[in-house]
């Protein structure tokens, strides 16, 4: 999160009139070092001696963070100027810097962190620290938020159907149930139907390529079927569990 906050600061416009930038030149040193992130926040007016981050003179995404040295004002229009100068450099600036690509004035710097802020803002970078973590996250958050809806949906079953809800795990019961389309819907259909309630894509491969007939489908995920020694011991118990529901349903 503190990342990705940084990440905001460095790219847009906030209500605080706060932003980041990295330091990617020693010209400051050593008041402000290389690889050092500022923080800046825009002002109405500025003086001499003031360390400020300005728009550079032939791209917007170009920053420069120097201090101001001379303070100029254009007698026939009143319009403020500004020469900087780096701490590091001998000499000031050479061009005057308009007051509107002046961004704001350096509260604080962090020595090293505009590195890190350098490296998110690069494609490799931003894929590892935010796309990937923020996908971590969110796939986290939908297995959390799976169980809980697989633990309504077995509450549920085994308040409505006790019976068949000792034959077969719950949620799987559940599962069965939805795919059919109701309690009554499952009822009227065969076991060896019940058996295959899952598999319809491998059936449709059966039926439409020659590919090998699928011999069970949702309900081979009941554990005790996964707890079986073989294959042959897991479909008969496929089976088992299909004829099962159906003399046990309601």
């Amino acid at each position: 999160m503190l990342i990705a906050g940084v990440l905001v600061l460095s790219t847009f416009d906030t209500p605080l009139n706060i932003r980041v930038f990295s330091v990617q030149s020693g010209s400051m040193e050593p008041a402000i070092r290389l690889g050092s992130l500022v923080v800046v926040r825009g002002s109405e007016t500025y003086g001499i001696g003031d360390i400020v981050t300005v728009v550079g003179e032939r791209t917007v995404k170009e920053t420069v963070t120097h201090r101001i040295a001379e303070r100029v004002v254009d007698p026939d229009n009143g319009r403020i100027s500004y020469r900087l100068k780096g701490d590091a450099n001998e000499e000031a600036d050479r061009e005057l810097v308009p007051s509107g690509r002046v961004i704001g004035k350096v509260i604080f710097s962090m020595p090293y962190v505009g590195y890190l802020v350098s490296f998110v803002q690069s494609q490799v970078g931003f894929m590892a620290l935010i796309i990937i973590p923020a996908t971590i996250l969110i796939y986290s958050e939908l297995m959390v938020i799976k169980k809980e809806i697989e633990a309504i949906l077995g509450k549920l079953v085994v308040k409505y159907l006790p019976n068949s809800s000792k034959i077969i795990e719950p949620y799987l019961l559940g599962k069965l149930i939805s795919s059919v389309g109701g309690i009554s819907k499952l009822y009227r259909k065969p076991a060896s139907t019940i058996q295959l309630i899952g598999a319809e894509k491998a059936l449709f491969r059966h039926m439409a390529k020659g590919k090998d007939c699928p011999k069970y489908g949702l309900i081979y995920y009941s554990r005790r079927i996964l707890k079986a020694e073989n294959k042959e011991i897991a479909e008969y118990l496929s089976t088992t569990n299909a004829h099962d529901i159906l003399d046990n349903l309601g």
